[in-house]
């Protein structure tokens, strides 16, 4: 089993401000705290791989002077056939 200890005075004090909080052990608490910060970066990843996507396949299809613009709320109210 690997161990590993906390040497900042900052850490270790939110780490024991959370385990008072939560009535979990030191180690339940880093488990959560990391695997809450893994879940954050996969869906990170996942939300720029939609992005790429989004500018590979629409992009493409937008006149110039469209891209990076949002439609005005006219156009929008025109494109949903509004009054």
């Amino acid at each position: 089993m690997r161990q590993f200890s906390v040497k900042n005075d900052r850490a270790a004090g939110l780490l024991e401000t959370i385990t008072r909080l939560t009535g979990k052990d030191k180690t339940e608490v880093i488990i959560d705290a990391l695997e809450a910060y893994q879940a954050e970066l996969l869906c990170e990843g996942d939300v720029q791989r939609a992005l790429d996507a989004i500018r590979k396949t629409v992009h493409p299809h937008l006149l110039p002077e469209y891209r990076g613009k949002a439609p005005s709320k006219a156009e929008l109210e025109e494109m949903l056939g509004m009054p």
